[in-house]
């Protein structure tokens, strides 16, 4: 009788360290792409065409963001390294439209839920690595979610560790470096310099907040599947 070989637990502190290591290696690629996906947004907010139109297209920008980061950084994991037009070129395939769909209902359910919290917070574990899952295993979207909790089962805790960490990492470091801008600047609150520094830290920690699902996507793949990075290896361009 065969048995499925495992690998020991990962840690919060392993998935940070990879995390960080790859937006570092990879700056150069994923800040650019960040900067450009959201771009519309940032226009949008600048002329102030109001809440509706400027949360609405914020909601599309950063859901590309979302599978442009995950899957550059499969492929960065897989030892292939990527470049910014392999990344942005990324959404000429068939299945864009479906990770764009599964995105945007991911967003709209938990920010549905945010006001309750717990249920929110549930749904970010629940779901963390639904989009790697769709890239990786070509699964639809009702597929992605089931596969999804499957993999964060009995670790959901620990990967909401992981986002919490992060965010406070960056919030805080972020947040001092963007006060100090603007103490320097001497910018008002609604200033056009104050929306582009906003802009430049906000895709910063872009860099590192959605490389996470692809590495607890691998990670949790490792230690419950015993499957090696090679088997997920993203081959094609």
């Amino acid at each position: 009788m065969s048995t499925t070989s495992t690998r020991p637990a990962w840690t919060t502190g392993s998935a940070l360290e990879t995390s960080y290591a790859l937006a570092r290696d990879n700056f150069v690629v994923f800040v650019p792409a960040v900067l450009i996906l959201t771009a519309p947004s940032v226009i949008v907010d600048v002329m102030d065409f109001g809440w509706p139109i400027g949360w609405g297209l914020a909601f599309i920008c950063y859901s590309l963001v979302q599978i442009a980061l995950a899957w550059g950084a499969l492929r960065a994991m897989s030892g292939y390294r990527p470049d910014l037009l392999s990344v942005l070129r990324r959404f000429g395939r068939p299945a864009a439209g479906s990770l764009l769909m599964l995105c945007v209902v991911q967003y709209a359910a938990m920010i549905a839920t945010l006001i309750l919290v717990v249920p929110a917070c549930f749904l970010l574990a629940i779901w963390a690595v639904a989009v790697p899952v769709m890239l990786v295993e070509g699964t639809d979207m009702r597929g992605a979610f089931r596969r999804s909790a499957e993999l964060t089962r009995e670790r959901r805790w620990r990967v909401f560790g992981v986002y919490v960490l992060w965010f406070l990492i960056c919030g805080l470091g972020f947040g001092i470096v963007f006060l100090l801008i603007m103490k320097a600047l001497g910018a008002g609150d609604q200033s056009l310099l104050y929306k582009f520094a906003a802009w430049l830290l906000g895709s910063l920690t872009a860099t590192v907040l959605y490389t996470l699902p692809s590495v607890l996507y691998v990670l949790l793949r490792q230690e419950k599947e015993g499957t090696t990075i090679e088997q997920l290896a993203l081959k094609r361009d």
